[in-house]
């Protein structure tokens, strides 16, 4: 009975410092078995709702450390294929918007017809972007991703090979290239605008040998830039890898194609 009462006092008097409760010695009544304070409240409640307390708490900061500490990605720039109201690329790289300011240009369902290009793009270094995300759409679904680490890029050197982080084709990872960029040159993109845009080419060597993975074009020089419609035209293989753009036709046409960017989340 004393080794009893000596622990009930022990474990009150440390769980009370603990919680930092003003629990006194519990009076033991050995008939109806409660242990009470000098206040009549029982130390288990006290301590017990104490504890309740800091476990929610817990709960709480745990939570707030899973949330996601980046933003979704929010798409800043989107065209639709065959609706070339002005070269993509120029309206990339020039400094104005289009349609900033009508929500469903944004879209990638493909029913605002007219290129979509947000005022973000024009604030790259001051959003702390942290991916890109390249895609390719055909009725709102993604049938083509490239993302890319966008850590410290500026609009138009976050399309590289050596920023790849998630792609559909492994080969991409090792292989060489004759053109990877925004803005290649393959073609005359601020001429005529007859050029081959965010174009991923393993190889050229006459149309008919030409290889690669990805082509925004609205190039005329070979039968695989023309063969799908008016430009722009969105093309990217439908195979495993990089494919040959003219002798496996018809090669991957998609409707949408669009740029988003996540950032962090300040």
């Amino acid at each position: 009975m004393k080794l009893t009462l000596r622990i009930t006092f022990a474990y009150y008097y440390c769980a009370s410092f603990i919680v930092g409760l003003d629990c006194n010695r519990p009076t033991v009544n050995v008939y109806s078995g409660g242990n009470y304070g000098y206040d009549g409240e029982t130390c288990d409640e006290k301590i017990n709702a104490k504890l309740d307390e800091i476990s929610l708490q817990l709960v709480d900061i745990e939570k707030k450390m899973a949330e996601t500490k980046f933003s979704e990605f929010k798409v800043i720039f989107r065209a639709n294929a065959g609706v070339e109201a002005q070269n993509l690329v120029v309206l990339w790289e020039g400094t104005d918007g289009s349609n900033a300011d009508v929500p469903e240009a944004a879209e990638v369902n493909g029913n605002f017809m007219a290129p979509y290009k947000s005022t973000l793009v024009e604030n790259w270094g001051a959003l702390d972007i942290r991916k890109v995300k390249f895609a390719f759409y055909e009725e709102g679904i993604e049938v083509m991703t490239l993302i890319f680490n966008g850590i410290g890029t500026n609009k138009n050197n976050w399309f590289d090979k050596d920023r790849i982080i998630q792609t559909p084709y492994p080969d991409m990872l090792t292989s060489s290239f004759n053109h990877f960029g925004v803005n290649p040159g393959a073609g005359n993109c601020g001429g005529n605008g007859r050029c081959r845009m965010w174009y991923i080419s393993r190889n050229h060597g006459g149309c008919p040998n030409d290889a690669g993975w990805v082509a925004v074009t609205s190039h005329e020089a070979c039968l695989w830039d023309t063969s799908y419609g008016p430009a722009p035209r969105f093309l990217y293989s439908n195979e495993s890898g990089f494919t040959n753009w003219q002798n496996n036709f018809p090669v991957g046409n998609a409707s949408v194609m669009a740029i988003s960017i996540q950032a962090g989340v300040l």
